[in-house]
């Protein structure tokens, strides 16, 4: 019988795990892998209003609550049959890509990074950048003062880690970065999440809450910086630490199973009607468009409840058409029934716009061929009320 080498408990994953492995010949001959602890879950939610499963399976986790939250959510969207309007879908679709991003920049930098580094060369960096200096200095000062949690413990440094101060240094000072970001992802899960951690607003058939233009403004706002990081900081690093230091050891393919490493999961689709098989949502408010389109507003002041969040996509657009058609008749039975000068017809001329505002509402959802008909829409409102005022002003004179 070869050695056994038994980590017990496996960290950086929630949760509590123990591997153990048979060594013989200098080869792994036989593993092993036990949970050691029995979380129970199931017994909770026995005899329990299976509306509140999902507020309970979300405490699987304190770091990835909201996919065990939404499992539970559409299991019973399935089981009542809720057809969940197109607005509620989006408002759920925002709340957990914030989570994705947010997840992402955690396992990377926080439960990842330090493993393949040696932290202890940054006191090497000879360099002249004020920031990375700063991190160095804050660094050799913990270790100074034997406070070097959670950079320490960690795996004694071997052929593969990273020594290089520059690189080291570099990565250390954006794994302090992504603290700042990722609690900035976290808060925009909460804008429409309603909290954060385990989600609130989250229920069987949508989302409760109400969307305002502030809190659209504040997602879009917070989520242009997410993607400044992720394309500027993070994808660099993946890419640097992938393909030069580490690309020895993934050569290697120690630990490869399937291969499948990455997955972003699948959002409920946005559309209606819409080959549904392999789609995945990217974490981008491209529909801002019915927060823009409001043609009604219901609720308290601030609160806005647009036509497609109340009526879903497809119908708000066939009663926003047939609205905007009934105004271009109002103005003809206007003239007609002599209630309105002749000269009002001029509104008619801006019935190109019309039918360009109208067909874009009808046939598109993604934004850039969506933005020519809102541009249209706006100047319809704009020059109609225009030219009846000119009618008006022409009735007179005449």
């Amino acid at each position: 019988m070869g050695k056994k080498i038994t980590v017990d408990p496996i960290t950086r994953i929630e949760g509590h795990l123990s591997i153990t492995v048979e060594i013989e010949n200098d080869k792994v001959k036989d593993a092993w892998s036990s949970g050691t602890m029995a979380r129970g879950f199931e017994s909770l939610l026995k005899g329990k209003d299976p509306r509140d499963a999902p507020f309970v399976t979300s405490r699987f986790c304190g770091v990835c609550y909201s996919v065990h939250q939404m499992t539970g959510i559409r299991a019973l969207d399935d089981a009542f049959g809720a057809k969940v309007p197109w607005g509620g879908t989006l408002l759920r679709n925002l709340a957990m890509g914030a989570e994705y991003i947010y997840d992402h920049v955690l396992h990377f930098y926080h439960l990842s990074a330090l493993d393949y580094i040696d932290i202890m060369a940054v006191a090497d960096y000879k360099g002249k950048d004020k920031a990375l200096n700063a991190v160095k200095d804050k660094v050799v000062s913990l270790v100074n003062a034997q406070d070097t949690f959670p950079l320490t413990p960690r795996y004694k440094p071997d052929e593969f880690c990273v020594k290089d101060p520059d690189i080291v240094i570099s990565a250390v000072k954006h794994y302090l970065d992504a603290l700042t970001m990722q609690a900035k992802a976290r808060n925009m899960g909460a804008i429409f999440g309603g909290r954060q951690p385990h989600y609130q607003s989250l229920v069987v058939g949508g989302c409760t809450q109400h969307p305002d233009v502030n809190m659209v403004a504040k997602f879009r706002t917070m989520l242009d910086e997410q993607a400044k990081f992720v394309n500027e900081v993070y994808v660099p690093d993946v890419l640097a630490f992938g393909t030069g230091p580490l690309f020895p050891l993934a050569k290697m393919g120690l630990g490869g199973g399937h291969y499948n490493y990455l997955s972003y999961g699948k959002e409920t689709p946005l559309l209606h009607g819409r080959d549904e098989a392999d789609q995945i949502v990217i974490v981008k408010p491209h529909n801002r468009w019915i927060f823009q389109l409001s043609l009604l507003q219901i609720g308290s002041a601030g609160k806005l409840m647009t036509l497609p969040i109340v009526l879903g996509k497809p119908r708000a657009s066939v009663l926003y058409s047939a609205l905007l058609l009934a105004t271009y008749a109002w103005i003809v039975g206007g003239v007609v029934a002599r209630a309105m000068p002749a000269f009002s017809l001029l509104a008619l001329l801006t019935l190109p716009l019309a039918v360009k505002a109208i067909s874009g509402a009808l046939r598109h959802d993604d934004e850039a061929k969506l933005l020519p008909a809102l541009g249209a829409n706006v100047m319809v409102i704009l020059l109609t009320q225009l030219l009846m005022s000119f009618g008006y002003i022409l009735a007179r004179v005449f």
